[in-house]
Formats: structure tokens, C-alpha cells, sequence
């Protein structure tokens, strides 16, 4: 009988099975190793310039602007020989980042050489610098005052006088971010 000849007589559950010893295609494991070698290259490479990348980022130029500044154009007695001029400087951070160690100065020149004065913020220390950050894009009011002394070469001074100029600054780590003088 031609039909009996498929080997009826064997097991279906015995019959050998392709095994997990046996492998992968040829091609299949071609493929395979090809992608295992394609990632253990490129997960380096890309650390490598993600971490170069963040490296060569460089922090955003402070953008922090005077915006006002006025000085009143009297001077005022406080007692005994000293007098002191009040003025208004607004500055304004136009950046998106906090702001903070900001120092504030307003000084003095005549005929191009520095006058000494006392200046005064309300709202920094004494050195100048605004004691509360200045946030993302806010805009802040400072007022303050300079002083003298009867006799001191800053009294005697003419400010309208185009010998006599008074500049405003505002500094990070003794860098001038902005300075406006009073016209």
C-alpha cells in the first residue's frame, strides 16, 4: 500500500524538534550581530557628544538694563555740613533667568576724574549689592541718595555743567552689565 509508506509507525510526540542548540539561520545571525555591534558603538558615540554638547553650552550673557535713571537737582541739608541728592534707577532683567549678587553704583565725575561720594540704595546692602533677587523679567525701582560734606569737592559741583557727569552701573562680579549717565 503506497500510503502506508509516511511512516505511520513512528511517534509524532518523539520525533526530533528543531532545538534552541541548533541556532539561528545563518542570515539571522548575520542580522543579529550586525545591530549588537551598531549598538555597542553608538551608545558611547552619542554619550560622548551629548555630554560635549552640554560642555559647550555657554550660560546666557546677563541681560540685566537700566531702563530710568533721574537725580534730583538740589541738594538737600541733612545736619551739621552734610547735604545728600536723592535719585530713581530702574533697571530690568530681560533675561529668563534669576538674577542674583547684583551690584548697584552711581558715580561722580568732573572733568573725566572721579568724585567721591557716598551713594545709598534703599534695598542693597551697603556695598551696593540688591539684597532680594532680581526675577525673570521683572523691572525694579531703586531709590537712593549720594552725600557729601560742606567743603568736599562734590558740593561745590555744578551738575548741569558739561564738566560734571553723573554715571549709573549696575555689576556682576565687578563686571559692568549696563550703565546709563544722567542727562
Amino acid at each position: 500500500m503506497p500510503f502506508l509508506s509516511r511512516n505511520l509507525d513512528k511517534n509524532a510526540f518523539t520525533a526530533e524538534k528543531p532545538s534552541i542548540k541548533q541556532g539561528l539561520p545563518v542570515e539571522k545571525k548575520t542580522v543579529f550581530i550586525f545591530i549588537i555591534i551598531i549598538l555597542i558603538v553608538a551608545i558611547p558615540v552619542s554619550l560622548y557628544f551629548q555630554s560635549s554638547e552640554k560642555n559647550n553650552i555657554e550660560p546666557s550673557e546677563p541681560t540685566v538694563k537700566i531702563t530710568d535713571f533721574v537725580v534730583d537737582n538740589q541738594w538737600y541739608y541733612v545736619g551739621g555740613l552734610v547735604f545728600d541728592r536723592s535719585f530713581n534707577l530702574t533697571i530690568e532683567n530681560k533675561g529668563a533667568d534669576n538674577m542674583t549678587d547684583l551690584e548697584l553704583k552711581v558715580k561722580v565725575y568732573s572733568n573725566n576724574s572721579e568724585v567721591q561720594v557716598g551713594n545709598y540704595f534703599f534695598g542693597t546692602y551697603e556695598n551696593g549689592t540688591i539684597t532680594e533677587p532680581l526675577g525673570a523679567y521683572e523691572v525694579r525701582e531703586f531709590k537712593g541718595t549720594f552725600m557729601t560734606a560742606v567743603g568736599e569737592k562734590a558740593y561745590g559741583l555744578n551738575f548741569a555743567s558739561n564738566e560734571t557727569s553723573i554715571i549709573a552701573m549696575v555689576l556682576l562680579n565687578n563686571t559692568v552689565l549696563d550703565e546709563r549717565p544722567f542727562a
